[in-house]
């Protein structure tokens, strides 16, 4: 099977939906902080991935890899993972967002380069998630 035969399994797209969920609350999350309470999009970003976080694993252990053995475990490696994507995430975010900032004068722009910058980790995530956490 090649790579892209095993990236569109149904197993990825049921992922993508957890995901998807996850990361609209996310978004949801930061807006609201930044919008209406006024905090700073950054900080609104990082209580949104961390709620984004346990709604994943959650999902993933119990929907898209229905893995409920070991769940500390799996947990632990699914922090490692996420750590390190949302490291990825945030500090690629930033700096989408500045340079959109300086191209082009958009309101939401920060909100373009989260959801730019998460769709291209989608597929990375998934694979650590699947050989790794969930294996």
């Amino acid at each position: 099977m090649s790579f892209m035969q095993r990236v569109v399994s149904s197993r990825f797209w049921v992922f993508s939906i957890g995901g998807g969920l996850g990361a609209i609350v996310n978004w949801a999350i930061t807006v609201a902080l930044t919008e209406i309470l006024l905090i700073p999009w950054e900080a609104s970003y990082a209580v949104g991935l961390s709620i984004n976080l346990l709604l994943n694993f959650f999902f993933n252990m119990m929907i898209t890899f229905r893995k409920h053995s070991e769940a500390l475990r799996r947990f632990v490696r699914f922090l490692a993972v996420s750590i390190s994507t949302i490291l990825l995430n945030y500090v690629s975010s930033v700096a989408l967002e500045n340079i959109l900032g300086a191209v082009i004068s958009f309101r939401f722009n920060y909100l373009v380069s989260i959801i730019l910058v998460t769709c291209g980790i989608a597929v990375v995530n998934y694979k650590l998630n699947k050989w790794w956490v969930f294996a």
